[in-house]
C-alpha cells in the first residue's frame, strides 16, 4: 500500500505541473499568450 502511495505522489504531484508547465511553454511558442487556467475542470 505505501509503495502504491508513493507511486500516486510522485506521478500526480509531480507529473502534473511539469505537464502543464509544458503546455503553457507549447502555446506560448505558437503565439498564444494566455495560461491555462488554475480552475480548468
Amino acid at each position: 500500500m505505501r509503495a502504491g502511495m508513493s507511486y500516486f505522489h510522485e506521478t500526480i504531484w509531480k507529473g502534473v505541473p511539469k505537464f502543464l508547465r509544458r503546455v503553457d511553454t507549447a502555446l506560448k511558442n505558437i503565439g498564444i499568450n494566455e495560461r491555462v487556467p488554475y480552475n480548468a475542470p
